[in-house]
């Protein structure tokens, strides 16, 4: 296995038109001489910045060559998403985001998905869900703690206080229908209570629901994080 790469300031050198896959090659092949032992059977390794949607962070990737699809704006990324390969779209900041399963962020841990994408910049046109959206009312402050920060750092569109038959949870994701619990610090660490929380779980996840809990401690303390796993977590029901 060989690797080729370039110097990030490399880009900034360039206009943003001439950024396709015929450059890279050729600064590639400009750039680099090919190993002593290289064979034909030898696959290239580009290295690329991978930029993090969630929280910004740069890190570098390498990316088989016969594995990537570059996409080189966010137009084109419906009409040339690649199943079987690595995807990448290109930034302004001549950095590319990630469609990766196998790229987590170092700094937030965040996968970023063509999915996640999608949910990202879809928007409700339900007029009762945007009504509650705008005056949300919620059973406890710290659930509107997490709303808040939230609709501050996400795109991706929850459902708070949504009724389920004769149950109501906290937030809900509804195209994949995850479930989120905030779980305080009172309310929800009686013995009894403990008990309920069980059997309403149980029961709305044989109608198809997945839970994903936060007790009040981690969201006081590590809110982002709890966002970020709530992400994931969507990503792959997804």
């Amino acid at each position: 296995m060989s690797y080729f790469g370039w110097p990030k300031d490399w880009f900034h050198r360039q206009n943003d038109t001439d950024i396709n896959e015929m450059s890279i090659k050729s600064f590639v092949n400009r750039y680099f001489d090919f190993p002593e032992d290289w064979d034909c059977d030898d696959v290239p390794l580009i290295m690329i910045f991978v930029k993090c949607k969630f929280c910004g962070n740069v890190q570098q990737h390498y990316v088989r060559e016969n594995r990537v699809n570059f996409l080189y704006n966010w137009a084109s990324v419906n009409f040339y998403y690649a199943e079987d390969a690595e995807n990448f779209v290109y930034n302004w900041d001549n950095t590319f985001t990630s469609f990766s399963y196998g790229v987590r962020c170092t700094e937030c841990n965040l996968v970023w998905s063509y999915k996640l994408e999608q949910f990202w910049n879809e928007e409700s046109f339900d007029p009762e869900e945007e009504y509650q959206h705008s005056a949300p009312q919620f059973d406890s402050p710290l659930e509107e703690l997490f709303w808040v920060a939230w609709k501050t750092r996400c795109l991706v569109d929850l459902s708070p206080q949504y009724q389920v038959g004769k149950y109501r949870i906290d937030f809900v994701h509804l195209p994949t229908k995850t479930a989120i619990e905030v779980d305080g610090e009172h309310y929800h660490s009686s013995p009894d209570q403990i008990a309920h929380d069980k059997r309403r779980q149980l029961e709305l996840e044989k109608q198809g629901w997945s839970f994903i809990r936060f007790k009040f401690r981690e969201l006081r303390s590590e809110m982002d994080r709890c966002i970020v796993n709530t992400l994931n977590f969507i990503s792959r029901k997804s």
